[in-house]
């Protein structure tokens, strides 16, 4: 676990900024960025270790805090969601297994004591030459308009590989103190959104996970270096996204390090800009806001000039796997369907996007033969796609950091308005 501190150029409210967190392990990031999305220990179709040369090569020194002493600077680090439910069957009692899971501490400390940390048994570390900024939370963000769970006020009850599980604040934060993420998102209800008055309770909830998350952390000398991020939510209604963001902040901004802002999948654009709007409004302007939940790359667009530092990249792996492959890195962006319109790439032999420097464009992998991959229904163009999109949102999140220092940001974006 490490101490993080974030330094922003920008604090007037919904006004768009550029940033850097850093980590005392070392990691550095510069905001705004894209968070790669991880399932069962890594990014979809990936692998880990690859994962760096998907960084833009001098990004670091493109935004605040990075060095000014004429020296070369290293690549940003690499930022990752990771769902803590991912890791309960393997923390969990063996068989005969109990119809309902939970962390059992026997068997967390067992990995303790093969791994120093979630970042080293995910091969994620030093000895990779890797060093990211973990950022852990209970459950899968992708599977959160999905999920079919209940939720009590004291624990939360949820399902993950057709299993029941169970998780109170308390088996949360002693598994956190073994996994040791650099950021922890505080339980929240994940349940999708339901009118009136289960809105006002799904609120009244989180707040009352956070309280109970702070309180068992400071029981615990282990947990005491946890940097702890507030989840301000209340679906659509801006009467109570107001009322949770005041509430978050008077209650307990002495004890959080950021805000994690999430959505359901499929938010319309208004809604989403007026929620971000209503809630960034109250928290403190210092601290990084993290927004889950975006399905588009307009709301990415209207995240970015609310003032959003950090945005997950679930929905760029499901472009991926429904063979969609992005240009952002030119001045004509588009979407193309690699999988669905065959003859139109049959005999096409240019890559995806020309001048792209990700691992598939440099290789380089033709349309024609990615195109071939998805109709013999092999495993491989997913890692492909996958591999080139996250560049391309990379090389774009570098574009829109200078962009911002240059006071261009407006005219940057312009290009991708109505391109989602």
């Amino acid at each position: 676990m490490s101490h993080i501190e974030f330094v922003a150029t920008t604090t007037s409210k919904h006004s768009v900024r550029v940033g850097r967190l850093q980590t005392s392990s070392g990691a550095s990031l510069a905001t705004p960025a894209l968070l790669y999305y991880n399932r069962l220990g890594a990014v979809p179709h990936l692998i880990n270790t690859h994962l760096p040369a998907l960084q833009i090569a001098g990004s670091a020194a493109s935004a605040v805090g990075a060095s000014e002493s004429g020296q070369p600077t290293q690549p940003d680090s690499i930022g990752m969601t990771v769902a803590m439910e991912d890791f309960l069957p393997m923390f969990s009692p063996g068989f005969p297994r109990p119809p309902v899971i939970s962390f059992d501490p026997a068997r967390v400390s067992r990995f303790s004591n093969r791994f120093d940390s979630l970042a080293s048994y995910m091969a994620l570390d030093e000895k990779n030459s890797i060093n990211p900024i973990l950022i852990a939370d209970l459950a899968d963000i992708g599977a959160c308009s999905e999920r079919v769970g209940s939720i009590r006020n004291k624990f939360i009850f949820g399902r993950i590989g057709g299993v029941n599980y169970k998780v109170s604040p308390k088996d949360y934060i002693q598994a956190a103190t073994v996994l040791k993420p650099d950021i922890l998102v505080s339980l929240f209800d994940f349940e999708a959104e339901q009118p009136g008055t289960r809105t006002k309770s799904k609120v009244d909830r989180n707040l009352g996970y956070l309280d109970m998350v702070i309180k068992e952390k400071a029981k615990s000398l282990a947990a005491a270096s946890l940097c702890i991020f507030g989840v301000v939510d209340g679906g659509s209604d801006m009467d109570e996204r107001a009322r949770a963001a005041s509430k978050t902040i008077q209650l307990f901004d002495n004890d959080l390090s950021g805000y994690v802002l999430p959505f359901l999948a499929r938010t319309d654009l208004p809604t989403f800009q007026q929620s971000l709007r209503q809630t960034i409004g109250h928290l403190t302007e210092t601290k990084p806001r993290i927004c889950y939940g975006v399905s588009s790359l307009e709301q990415l667009l209207v995240g970015i000039r609310e003032g959003v530092d950090l945005f997950d990249s679930n929905w760029v792996c499901k472009l991926a796997e429904d063979g969609i492959a992005l240009r952002l890195s030119e001045n004509t962006p588009e979407t193309m369907d690699m999988k669905s319109d065959p003859q139109k790439w049959v005999h096409d032999q240019t890559v995806m996007v020309s001048n792209c420097g990700c691992p598939v464009c440099t290789r380089p992998y033709h349309r024609a033969y990615i195109n071939h991959l998805f109709k013999v229904k092999d495993m491989l163009p997913h890692a492909l796609l996958n591999s080139h999109n996250l560049w391309q949102f990379n090389h774009f999140f570098s574009k829109v950091r200078a962009a911002i220092q240059d006071g261009t940001l407006g005219e940057y974006l312009s290009q991708f308005e109505h391109k989602s």
